[in-house]
């Protein structure tokens, strides 16, 4: 239902935001 696609999409914005805040601390610690 409605509230499943809700919980998936805000799924999948929490695994695209650790994605891109681990991907940030590595290129950071790199430099």
């Amino acid at each position: 239902g409605v509230l499943s696609e809700e919980n998936m999409r805000a799924v999948r914005f929490n695994i695209y935001d650790v994605t891109l805040h681990s991907d940030a601390i590595h290129r950071g610690g790199g430099q």
